[in-house]
């Protein structure tokens, strides 16, 4: 079991920042088909948490996003930020629509929490994996209007 599991985050560890990087649709489509898969997989173990996690983040094509300057992979959230901070160069590379929670699911988040520019706010781990899996876990406490 514990080589199957490796085999799906090992893909989804080089997925996540080639999509990012190369924004390319065809390698889109491939992680949410790889995230559906992998949900699958985690439901017959008997790990419905995961596997809400990775089909919600199929559906909403959400990834966490890797901070050079913090070393963390992070969720990020408007809440709150200046009305203009999408057009600020600045934070946009380090906040991008992937990352972005709704205010409410970004509270149940349990991580580290930053304050980027602007007044946007982000929260990160050491490993993407981390990050996914507290994410899944406030979509576990979230209620249906939250995620």
């Amino acid at each position: 079991m514990a080589r199957e599991e490796e085999a799906f985050q090992v893909r989804l560890d080089e997925l996540v920042p080639q999509v990012r990087e190369t924004g390319d649709a065809a390698l889109a489509g491939e992680l949410r088909s790889l995230r559906l898969v992998f949900a699958d997989w985690l439901d017959e173990h008997d790990r419905p948490v995961d596997a809400r996690g990775q089909r919600w983040q199929a559906g909403h094509d959400k990834w966490p996003t890797y901070s050079r300057v913090s070393d963390t992979w992070d969720w990020w959230c408007e809440e709150g930020a200046d009305d203009d901070w999408r057009s600020d160069k600045t934070i946009r590379p380090f906040a991008p629509e992937e990352s972005l929670l709704s205010g409410p699911l970004f509270r149940l988040v349990r991580l580290r929490r930053g304050n980027g520019a602007r007044k946007t706010s982000w929260k990160g781990a050491k490993t993407r994996r981390t990050a996914e899996r507290r994410l899944a876990t406030a979509l576990a406490r979230s209620k249906p209007t939250e995620d």
